[in-house]
């Protein structure tokens, strides 16, 4: 009987210490307060967001994971790219799920298709964009947490603020500052290095604020203006001629910008058919341009200068655009055919569809234009449904 007690005891006693040897520790509670939360997201649950490189869709943040990790999606429009740049105390990953990514790592450039997965280390120079056709979808993973403000932000500036405007990099930057993003900017990218594959830069030459101006050719933004609720169904921009930018102030009028292009002082209006400002010389009046009743509208005024050959991204309006030709040829196609408008010409493409410019004849194309947008949409809009004929070419 003694041996089968102490048999026992011993059996006993060696399944405690194996199970005590076995059992996971219990997590502290100063570890348990750190675990992330459970989430638990179906398809379509995020809510998407836009802002200026395409959309985005919160999946992880900081609240989430407690400042662990976020995870991010985000959408990016062809012939976006960030700038070089690099964080000091972030890793990055992309996990590509639609599309072609391009990112440069330090001083290589390279192409990840949908299924790829790229890290990029804290403190590593890099950037990244879209050079293709179509949309370019990822995953991205911040670890740890805390740049996905900066979407955030973006977000926020893109509902009262687009690319376009004159101050939309500056503004970007302070929000940057006061959010402190760990982003420290190294330079400009410009993409691929050329015959690497076909940039938007290649495809058509993109607006850009005049406060980026390097040279006379090119397509610059001169202004950007809010008017506000447009009770008209058709307004019409009228075009006036002045010495000066302070004989122009005095004449501006509501929804009146002062501009100065193509070496002249202009006021630009958006009014009704046959108004007319104090002074100045008339040069055209174009329209009707037709709007929706009762939207908020914003203008945005350019100067476009290109040289035979030159073209247009593929791209359509939420609202009508109109030029004035005043020196060379501009052929515009779209899915009902080309026209083209010359010097001293003055063209209308009413909202929504598809469109290509491509500078023609022999001589430089010099030309103002309007693009009478809804506030709330962005001015420009790229298309990859639509692949023209090229027939501006023929």
């Amino acid at each position: 009987m003694l041996c089968v007690f102490l048999g026992s005891a011993l059996f006993f006693s060696f399944e405690r210490v194996s199970e005590a040897q076995t059992r996971p520790e219990k997590v502290k509670p100063e570890q348990d307060k750190n675990k992330p939360k459970i989430i638990a997201l179906k398809s379509g649950e995020p809510p998407e967001f836009t802002y200026d490189a395409g959309t985005v869709k919160y999946l992880a943040s900081s609240e989430d994971t407690n400042r662990g990790w976020s995870l991010v999606e985000l959408k990016e429009m062809p012939g976006y790219k960030t700038n070089l740049h690099r964080h000091n105390n972030t890793d990055e990953a992309f996990y590509v799920l639609e599309g072609v990514l391009t990112v440069k790592i330090n001083d290589k450039t390279s192409e990840y298709p949908a299924g790829s997965y790229v890290l990029v280390p804290r403190g590593t120079p890099h950037a990244q964009g879209n050079f293709g056709k179509v949309p370019v979808k990822v995953l991205l993973t911040i670890t740890p947490s805390g740049f996905e403000q900066s979407f955030k932000d973006r977000v926020e500036l893109f509902k009262t603020v687009k690319p376009d405007h004159p101050d939309y990099r500056k503004m970007r930057e302070e929000l940057a500052r006061k959010s402190k993003v760990d982003v420290e900017r190294l330079g400009a990218w410009d993409g691929p290095a050329k015959g690497e594959h076909r940039t938007l830069d290649h495809e058509g030459t993109s607006c850009k604020p005049v406060s980026e101006r390097t040279g006379e050719v090119g397509c610059w933004v001169m202004a950007v203006t809010p008017l506000g609720k447009l009770s008209r169904s058709s307004v019409f921009w009228h075009l006036d001629n002045y010495p000066n930018k302070a004989a122009a102030e005095t004449a501006k009028g509501p929804n009146g910008t002062v501009v100065e292009a193509l070496g002249k002082i202009w006021l630009f209006t958006i009014a009704e058919a046959g108004w007319r400002p104090s002074g100045g010389v008339r040069v055209a009046e174009i329209g009707p341009l037709l709007i929706k009743p009762g939207e908020q509208y914003s203008t945005r005024y350019m100067e476009s200068i290109f040289t035979p050959g030159m073209t247009s991204p593929v791209h359509r309006h939420p609202g009508p655009e109109a030029w004035y030709t005043t020196a060379g040829e501009i052929c515009l196609e779209t899915p009902e055919g080309k026209s083209y408008g010359r010097a001293g010409e003055s063209t209308v493409v009413p909202a929504g569809p598809p469109m290509h410019l491509t500078a023609t004849g022999t001589e430089q194309r010099r030309s103002l234009a309007l693009i009478l947008y809804e506030s709330s949409q962005p001015s420009s809009i790229p298309v990859t449904e639509w692949i023209p004929k090229g027939l501006c070419k023929k």
